[in-house]
């Protein structure tokens, strides 16, 4: 995934998510992110498909741009805010 920071890579990260699910009626059940050599994310999901997982609330359709944080809090740690479209 590439991007021109830390908000598009996580935006581009749910999206792919989000078109996983919607082409291909998977969830990810585990994930593991890591920055490439490129400087974007290889991202790596471990997938389940919907008939094996309880389904609550509203399908997710895309991520909103507006409001979108992410970075590194005051102790270090990598935290992010988004809001899901459904």
């Amino acid at each position: 995934m590439a991007g021109d920071s830390e908000p598009d890579l996580v935006a581009a990260a749910i999206e792919e998510v989000i078109y996983r699910l919607d082409a291909y009626g998977e969830i990810p059940v585990a994930v593991a992110a890591r920055r490439a050599a490129d400087g974007g994310i290889d991202l790596t999901l471990h997938l389940a498909g919907l008939d094996q997982v309880e389904i609550t609330g509203a399908v997710p359709k895309a991520v909103c741009l507006s409001g979108l944080r992410c970075g590194r809090d005051e102790s270090g740690r990598w935290s992010c805010a988004v809001t899901i479209d459904v």
